[in-house]
């Protein structure tokens, strides 16, 4: 497995023509009622550069018009980054995700928790899901017949 920095990953990333299939590994916070802010470690099968358009379109709405991005620009040609507010973000489409793992502190170390259904936050049912991940939250992503790992 390869090694790649922030500033790596992101030429990777801007140099992928057209839509790319890539796994990710990220480690976000989100805020849970009943724990306060946690730790989730996703892995997510998908594709960066997509149109999402053409996605829609294809799921069934012939005649979908998408509304413009809320936040953030989109980089490069195929727009496999976002840039919003200084910071950087891997724009993907969801194939698949692996059930998360949530940690929380207790004391100096981290512990697993299994949160009940209605204590995580609510999922879109939308057929298309799309997220936007922060580069510097990826731990690893493979793309291109190649693994990395990411260094903070």
């Amino acid at each position: 497995m390869e090694t790649l920095t922030q500033d790596q990953l992101r030429d990777a990333l801007l140099a992928l023509k057209g839509a790319t299939p890539l796994t990710i590994s990220a480690l976000t916070e989100i805020k849970l009622d009943k724990y306060g802010v946690v730790k989730k470690l996703s892995r997510v099968n998908g594709i960066s550069g997509f149109s999402y358009r053409d996605s829609v379109r294809k799921a069934g709405e012939p005649d979908f018009v998408p509304q413009p991005r809320q936040w953030g620009e989109r980089l490069g040609k195929n727009g496999h980054l976002v840039h919003h507010k200084g910071r950087l973000y891997l724009n993907m489409k969801v194939e698949k995700s692996r059930e998360p793992v949530y940690l929380v502190r207790s004391g100096p170390f981290l512990k697993t928790i299994r949160p009940a259904p209605d204590e995580l936050p609510k999922r879109d049912e939308r057929e298309i899901i799309t997220r936007d991940y922060r580069l510097d939250h990826l731990q690893r992503i493979s793309f291109g017949g190649k693994k990395y790992r990411i260094l903070p």
